[in-house]
């Protein structure tokens, strides 16, 4: 087994705003960090277009106007909203560097989407800090379609030995794409999100031989997650009932 325990936290599918959700992964990172909770996993989704920056890249101007949040991790842009999402907080394994943790943490996404008959293959291009787009390039991070095309961009941070990675798995890309990040979207996914979903924790528990519980918060949890929101905030934009 790859990790130091087979038991994991899972938490409900949660439909929120992108503060809110980097609000809770980086919640989440601290208390695996600190041995307040077990290593746990989640998936998630976003009510409307958004588009999120990697922890380090710069803003940029765009043609469309979405709310944008600043991830934990690092990579570049990824505009959410007809994607489903998941993140993971473990310790380190032991004895595994960064590349190679991205390769073992990739394993349960190869094997729900072979379950669905869409063999993925990892990607081979060359980071490119000067790229905008998450998905213009595959890197050893992602994963692509048996035709090249990327569909999973995922990014990672670290804090001492305990690692947060989040991942998209584009299915319907926004229409605005072409608008926000100036290049051609991802393929468009034909898998029902709910299969796609069951799919993806049930390949994770068996992946790795996991026994995953529930991971429900308490109202103390959603507090102290509230408290982080502003740290991924850049941009909201304004309601048109108050224009």
């Amino acid at each position: 087994m790859p990790f130091s325990t087979r038991s994991w936290q899972l938490l409900p599918w949660l439909v929120a705003s992108g503060d809110w959700q980097m609000a809770l992964d980086d919640w989440l990172l601290e208390e695996v960090r600190r041995d307040r909770r077990p290593p746990t996993f989640r998936l998630f989704s976003w009510p409307e277009p958004t588009l999120s920056l990697g922890w380090h890249q710069a803003s940029f101007s765009t043609n469309w106007s979405c709310p944008i949040v600043r991830r934990p991790t690092g990579g570049r842009a990824v505009l959410h909203g007809g994607d489903l999402c998941y993140s993971l907080v473990t310790p380190a394994p032991a004895d595994r560097d960064r590349r190679q943790t991205y390769c073992l943490l990739s394993q349960f996404l190869r094997q729900a989407f072979q379950r669905l008959e869409q063999p993925l293959i990892t990607g081979s291009d060359r980071p490119d800090r000067t790229a905008i787009d998450c998905f213009a390039r595959a890197t050893v991070a992602d994963l692509r379609l048996a035709d090249g095309r990327k569909c999973i961009g995922s990014a990672q941070l670290w804090r001492d030995r305990t690692v947060l990675q989040q991942g998209s798995i584009q299915l319907h890309p926004p229409d605005c794409w072409p608008q926000v990040l100036g290049t051609t979207p991802p393929p468009v996914l034909d898998l029902p999100i709910a299969t796609l979903a069951t799919t993806l924790v049930s390949s994770f528990a068996d992946c790795y031989g996991l026994n995953l519980t529930d991971g429900s918060l308490t109202a103390a949890d959603w507090q102290a997650v509230d408290e982080r929101r502003s740290r991924f905030q850049i941009h909201k934009p304004p309601s048109p009932l108050t224009q």
